[in-house]
């Protein structure tokens, strides 16, 4: 009698709690946090004109929405419904195991790194909201007391579940093999098989039918990675691998002032170097069999070098991603009804705010971490046997799912993208907590022995892991200080950095020694004759030097190594002088990416550590028996 009144008893605090979670985030969040991508979508929904840039899934989802939502609340309110009730759903299917500990898997959206995007209308939040619902359904429906149609039912709930979670991501499909492979491990390795198979094949032919039935532009997004890869491989060669028709002022920029670690923007429509993407369009080479070949080809003639472009954003969003938090209001559109989170904040906003700008959680909420937490589950569940059990399959499944997203990010990626990897994240966090119920329910419940197969591709997942993130690479920088020195006059300098940085990331660039100068919302404006110098590392890029021209402008010196420009900034309108400084030296003087020693050390680490992962994890023998 206790005992039922105690498990009554956390099935309501469960229920409770999943909805004060929700009615939390959804009052801190309201209306949902917006930026470039969804306000893209808002206007092909506006205007029912749709492009596979964006998924059509997510439009057709969000019209419908908008029906009974206004803006980005509908797509707030379906992702915390989809992430609380998975959550609970797990909480009850845990409870009789852990007891009342099952209720810290309300936790998990509090965790470092999951705040910053749950409350935003993003497709990254709505891919983790699919995949965490299509992965409690699979839980119940391989629990030991679940069978009949209340099992069917539920199969066939995670496998739509799956198949939107593709929908809204395309690249996610490998990450849901271990999801798909769980969801039916009780059918019998043939079925099970058969069942994934029909639902991975299920994916594509749905999105096929809904781009037909929406009559979505193809624009060819998968472009962009090779246009990321070609971009990079030009660089390192010092010659554009570009396919079509170039000036020689155009291969120089490509060459020298388009390419960044960080992302592949700066090539697109409307950006720095964005004449990469409209030669290629006006030439028919985007979308074509000839970029394809010519990135081949590339990639073929210095797999080093492409490997070094993958190595190189792969690091950089590993230890310091790229907009790790977004609070900024979204961009204004015209036709497009501006909805933002604006001050006068509520307090649970502020709450929220200051969760995700501190520095506990932005320091623990990197993707290495998240890396470190899967790989060390995933060790923990194969090399102490809690993969055989029922909720250490579960964990194993989830951590391997959220192991498998990170990991696509090495070769498929075109920026050093936080949100990327949300779904990594929830997977490593409640991964831990499975982890841990597992431990607690290690030795109740029947054992089932983990099949060679799927062993041998957990220890590989987890190898790949630590033999990306863990080994050392850096691009070949070097250091380099502009001097720039009042001649005559006043002088506003509006930006000096690297040539390829992107613009979000600010105008200056490096260490600044500015006496005498002083900054205002133009720049760094000074009337006195004292030199301003930036000191920073950067490629062996072209530097570019912005300065304020005008009726009150003055005459400028830039130095940088054995270059010396001069510049007059006076003129009858305001306007802007850019001064492009070339790269010091010459091409052949300057190593411009890794030896082959560090894919060489990645390899040896990765074979060496499946072997090791393989043998720990091996089936146990029984012990003989004493005989009487």
């Amino acid at each position: 009698m206790k005992e039922k009144l105690i498990r009554s008893w956390c099935t309501v605090a469960i229920c409770v709690i999943a909805a004060l979670g929700f009615a939390f985030i959804v009052r801190a969040s309201y209306p949902g946090y917006l930026h470039a991508d969804n306000i893209v979508q808002l206007m092909q929904i506006r205007d029912s004109v749709y492009s596979d840039w964006q998924p059509p899934f997510i439009a057709a989802l969000w019209s419908g929405l908008m029906k009974i939502f206004p803006g980005p609340v509908g797509i707030l309110v379906l992702d915390n419904l989809l992430i609380w009730g998975a959550l609970a759903a797990i909480a009850l299917g845990v409870r009789r195991r852990a007891g009342a500990w099952a209720l810290l898997v309300f936790a998990i959206p509090f965790m470092p790194g999951v705040l910053n995007f749950i409350g935003h209308a993003n497709r990254d939040v709505l891919l983790a909201a699919w995949a965490l619902a299509a992965f409690a359904c699979a839980f119940w429906a391989n629990a030991e007391n679940v069978a009949g149609k209340k099992r069917i039912i539920l199969l066939i709930f995670a496998s739509l579940f799956a198949i939107a979670a593709f929908l809204v991501r395309v690249n996610a499909i490998f990450a849901l093999l271990p999801l798909l492979l769980y969801t039916y491990h009780r059918l019998g390795w043939r079925r099970n098989l058969l069942a994934c198979l029909l639902v991975a094949a299920a994916m594509p032919v749905a999105q096929s039918g809904l781009d037909r039935l929406m009559n979505v532009d193809k624009l060819y997004p998968g472009d962009s990675i090779k246009t990321y890869h070609l971009l990079a491989l030009s660089y390192f060669e010092g010659k554009n691998l570009f396919p079509g028709t170039w000036t020689e002022e155009e291969s120089r920029r490509i060459v020298e002032e388009c390419y960044s670690p960080n992302q592949w923007d700066a090539a697109a429509h409307g950006q720095t170097c964005g004449m990469i993407y409209q030669n290629m369009v006006k030439q028919g080479v985007w979308g074509s069999g000839v970029l394809t070949k010519a990135w081949l080809a590339a990639v073929m003639k210095n797999p080093v070098g492409a490997y070094a472009a993958m190595a190189a954003t792969f690091r950089l969003v590993m230890r310091k991603p790229n907009s790790p938090v977004i609070l900024r209001p979204p961009p204004r559109e015209a036709g497009i009804e501006h909805w933002e989170v604006s001050p006068p904040f509520r307090m649970t906003t502020r709450a929220a705010h200051a969760w995700m700008q501190s520095g506990f959680n932005l320091g623990l909420g990197r993707p290495w971490v998240f890396a470190a937490a899967l790989a060390a589950c995933m060790t923990l569940l194969l090399a102490l046997r809690m993969a055989e059990t029922r909720l250490g399959l579960f964990a194993l499944a989830l951590t391997g799912s959220g192991a498998i997203y990170l990991l696509t990010y090495f070769p498929f990626n075109v920026s050093a993208e936080y949100r990327y990897f949300y779904w990594s994240g929830f997977a490593a966090w409640l991964g831990l907590f499975m982890t841990a119920m597992a431990w607690l329910a290690r030795k109740e419940g029947e054992k089932r022995v983990l099949p060679g197969g799927a062993r041998l591709g957990a220890c590989m997942v987890i190898a790949a892991l630590v033999a990306l993130v863990a080994t050392p690479f850096k691009l070949p920088m070097e250091r380099r200080t502009i001097t720039v020195t009042p001649e005559e006059g006043a002088l506003t300098v509006s930006g000096l950095r690297t040539a390829s940085r992107p613009f979000w990331m600010g105008n200056f660039e490096g260490e600044i020694s500015a006496p005498d100068w002083q900054w205002n919302e133009r720049g760094i404006h000074t009337t006195a004759q004292q030199p301003l110098s930036a000191t920073f590392k950067a490629l062996h890029q072209s530097a570019r030097v912005s300065l304020r021209s005008g009726p009150d402008g003055g005459k400028a010196r830039i130095t940088d190594g054995e270059t010396e420009r001069f510049v007059d900034t006076r003129a009858d309108a305001p306007g802007e002088i850019v001064v492009d400084l070339p790269p010091q030296g010459t091409w052949t003087q300057r190593k411009r990416q890794g030896s082959w020693l560090t894919p060489a050390r990645a390899v040896l680490w990765f074979t060496v550590l499946t072997a090791l992962l393989y043998w720990l994890s091996r089936p146990r023998r029984p012990r003989p028996r004493p005989q009487s």
